[in-house]
């Protein structure tokens, strides 16, 4: 279009949401939280190897700052994967949280404010017998980080 003023956004191939290998579930997490407030929330949303939406969660909790928002979103997620009997399923989880991704996995350690969130979320991934936890650019984590934004100003649809 000569003379358009069209914005168009292309992401990088490591942006791009890619589905797991066929048998695994993919979840992907994000925790949400406005400065300055005292609530964060969560979305979790589980896809199979076609993309297909199999499973999700949003929920409101208490917070003060992001970090303590995204370990709040992967232990609430653990600790629903647990109760829907998820625990033997091979399972891919993601965040685009890095600090959340190596404290988890023992490359960091946690900031002092998330230490007890870091601790339970460790002792809860111990259940688990095929989890594959995994650092997520932003735009492959588009579902959860937008569910959850949404859940937060009261916009996600129910369906």
């Amino acid at each position: 279009m000569a003379g358009g003023n069209t914005k168009r956004t292309c992401l990088s191939p490591e942006e791009l949401w890619r589905p797991p290998n066929p048998g695994f579930l993919k979840v992907n997490i994000n925790g949400a939280f406005q400065p300055g407030g005292s609530e964060g929330t969560m979305a979790c949303i589980c896809r199979d190897h076609n993309g297909k939406f199999i499973d999700g969660l949003t929920i409101s909790f208490v917070a003060s700052s992001a970090l303590q928002a995204e370990f709040q979103a992967l232990k609430i997620t653990l600790r629903y994967l647990l109760e829907k009997n998820k625990g033997i399923d091979l399972l891919v989880l993601e965040s685009y949280s890095k600090t959340l991704i190596d404290s988890v996995i023992g490359l960091l350690d946690s900031p002092w404010e998330v230490r007890s969130l870091c601790a339970e979320a460790v002792a809860l991934l111990r259940d688990f017998c095929n989890l594959q936890i995994r650092f997520c650019r932003r735009g492959a984590n588009f579902g959860a980080d937008w569910a959850a934004k949404a859940h937060k100003i009261g916009t996600l649809p129910l369906s």
